[in-house]
């Protein structure tokens, strides 16, 4: 399959490389590894300080950057908000008691629905690491798809196991298997990128590359 090309975006910086560029599109979990393994010891009000931090941390990060907000990074922060509210202000745990579950249905719901309509779920934070002459390619897509469906079924199975594993695997698994999928995705999708292409993962073309 020949590359082409597509014009460059209006982007405010270079993309990342080396360690930054494998990291940065998983930035938005952060809350989630933070604050989900603490509700197991039931510190609620250090559970939403963290979400909460953490959550605005990230943001801030990718304002600064020029590289927007997603809408994992809204939603998780909009949890934190929201638990604030109802810990603190109505001293009601009843979202934290259920949060991960919630949150990885919201997840699931969202990467999935993106299958069938544009963007892919994984685009947003793709945008962050590739150059932007490869965002209107069909590769870029195609790959995204491909990273959306991994992520969709890696949050179907970890609100699986929050409904139906006990503690403490309902907390500590999920967050091994989000692990394991950020550690594998980049590996697996640019091998899937590198068969739609035609050659070998290790030369890929730019911006691939």
């Amino acid at each position: 399959m020949t590359v082409q090309t597509a014009p460059a975006s209006d982007a405010t910086t270079a993309p990342p490389t080396g360690l930054r560029k494998r990291l940065l599109p998983f930035t938005g979990l952060i809350p989630v590894v933070l604050m989900v393994p603490v509700l197991a010891f039931e510190l609620y009000g250090l559970a939403i300080v963290l979400a909460l931090l953490s959550g605005a941390g990230v943001i801030a990060y990718h304002v600064s950057r020029g590289q927007g907000i997603s809408s994992l990074d809204v939603m998780l922060l909009a949890f934190g908000a929201l638990n604030a509210v109802l810990y603190f202000g109505l001293d009601n745990t009843v979202l934290l008691d259920h949060i991960d579950a919630v949150i990885y249905t919201v997840l699931a719901a969202q990467a999935t629905w993106s299958l069938f309509r544009d963007p892919p779920w994984t685009t947003q934070f793709t945008k962050r690491t590739v150059s932007p002459q490869a965002w209107e390619l069909p590769e870029f897509r195609a790959v995204n798809r491909f990273s959306t469906a991994m992520w969709a079924a890696c949050f179907a199975a970890c609100d699986v196991i929050a409904l139906a594993a006990g503690d403490p695997l309902r907390l500590y698994l999920p967050i091994v298997l989000m692990v394991v999928t950020a550690a594998l995705s980049r590996r697996l999708a640019r091998a899937y990128l590198a068969r739609l292409l035609g050659v070998s993962a290790d030369a890929l073309p730019a911006p691939w590359a």
